[in-house]
């Protein structure tokens, strides 16, 4: 009962009781002595929970407990480690880690290899000398962190995504015409043309990396990470590679100041790393060691459906979202307020410690912001119109596109014929109902079938 919390340990001690030999058995605190039968392992109970149970449990009560008392009406009042009555550290293990651990083989096989040695039919004997509180440190894959970090962690694809929709459609909206001539310092800061002005838009790749592998860092359990310092250099070399898109981006700003020939060439190879970073951020949604099992698999038929689903619901919202985005950037322009892609460098020093500037700045944000968030919500919408109509159009395939049908049959006064032909006699051998009445023709459709 102990152990209940951890079925696939229980399910490992049970293959290893399987297999044991029935030739001899071991005693509480003892030897090997011959059974008093034969066929099978014979013992009493207190056996298995004395040298097996008592000794997995004191590793799990002392993770999290310092003693036992005895309340007053005689039953049990554990003790909970300081600071532990709040709520539990980020890297306590608890049973769920446990039994992750036991489904994990590759990692459990390492932890118990002396028992593993052994041969199958002596490994229930041996199991009882095994060093639990060895084998059950560490195990903690995930760190249950009460923070918005494990949040970021598990859902950054879909901030992502939103993100760079929303900022696609800013510069289509704002900037996709914009011209200027000016250079060197009186170059604007959002460029001199819509192509420097898109490649803004690409700092969105090294910004979102950053945070995606600083949110990977603080949720990481001490089980997956790999050394101390081994594991500071890997994210700091994580962290320059991501900044290789500011680096681009800066030298596409040179140029443009300096209105070199060159200014093309730098734009194609920041919009190449730009793209590589956002494929990864997309098609790589777990870091090494994140996914326990693998992916339920299915059809390429079935993939590519699922992808033409979402890239043409997303594909309508960006479109219709154009509208909205518009709106509020005439807003913007109806006011009047300081937009900081339009300020020139030079002028920034002056401006930015005037009455007006950050005042404006604090507008410009909150109505950005807060179409940000309407952006986001919108999502729910043209989902669901999407299943509604996907539904539709399986509704009719399964009808064999007959929409005629669709539309003028009584599908209630159908229900008993259609659950005859493919329920009681279509049914797969195992599931059919063989009753007499299903044994011969299908019955006749009634003649109180109505249309309309």
């Amino acid at each position: 009962g102990n152990l209940r919390n951890m079925p696939e340990m229980l399910y490992f001690i049970y293959h290893v009781m399987l297999e044991a030999d029935s030739s001899c058995h071991f005693e509480a605190g003892g030897g090997v002595s011959a059974l008093r039968g034969s066929g099978s392992l014979r013992g009493s109970s207190h056996v298995f929970l004395v040298d097996i149970v008592r000794p997995i449990y004191r590793v799990i009560f002392d993770e999290h407990y310092v003693a036992v008392r005895v309340k007053p009406d005689g039953k049990d009042d554990k003790k909970l480690r300081p600071t532990y009555d709040r709520y539990l550290p980020p890297d306590s293990a608890n049973y769920d880690d446990w039994n992750e651990l036991f489904q994990d083989i590759p990692t459990l096989l390492g932890k118990v290899a002396a028992l593993m040695r052994q041969s199958r039919t002596r490994r229930y004997y041996f199991l009882r000398q095994l060093p639990w509180r060895k084998i059950l440190k560490d195990a903690k894959t995930h760190r249950e962190l009460h923070s918005w970090w494990g949040v970021w962690a598990g859902t950054h694809r879909i901030w992502f995504l939103h993100s760079l929709l929303f900022f696609l459609s800013m510069f289509w909206v704002s900037s996709r015409n914009f011209q200027s001539n000016a250079s060197g310092w009186s170059v604007f800061l959002g460029g001199n043309s819509p192509l420097v002005c898109l490649s803004f838009v690409g700092l969105l790749v090294p910004v979102h990396l950053f945070l995606w592998k600083l949110g990977t860092w603080f949720t990481t359990g001490i089980a997956l990470r790999r050394g101390r310092a081994l594991g500071v250099l890997l994210f700091i070399a994580q962290v320059l590679c991501s900044c290789i898109p500011v680096v681009t981006f800066l030298l596409v700003r040179y140029l443009d100041a300096v209105d070199s020939p060159e200014l093309s060439i730098a734009l194609w190879i920041h919009a190449f790393v730009c793209c590589l970073g956002a494929l990864v951020i997309l098609l790589q949604p777990c870091e090494n060691g994140d996914k326990l099992r693998h992916a339920t698999g299915s059809s390429w038929t079935a993939k590519l459906l699922r992808w033409l689903f979402w890239v043409t619901v997303l594909a309508v919202k960006w479109v219709v979202g154009l509208g909205s985005i518009a709106a509020i950037q005439q807003a913007i322009t109806d006011l009047r307020t300081s937009q900081p892609g339009r300020e020139a460098l030079n002028e920034l020093p002056q401006v930015a410690f005037g009455p007006n500037w950050d005042k404006d700045m604090v507008e410009w944000l909150a109505i950005w912001g807060t179409g940000f968030i309407c952006y986001i919500a919108d999502t729910q919408y043209w989902f669901v119109l999407g299943c509604g109509l996907l539904g539709f159009v399986l509704s009719v395939y399964q009808r064999g596109w007959g929409l005629h049908t669709l539309v003028s049959e009584d599908a209630i006064c159908g229900v008993p014929q259609r659950f005859a032909e493919r329920v009681i006699l279509a049914a797969p051998r195992g599931n059919q109902n063989f009753a007499s009445q299903a044994q011969g023709a299908v019955p006749v459709p009634s003649a109180r079938r109505q249309w309309w």
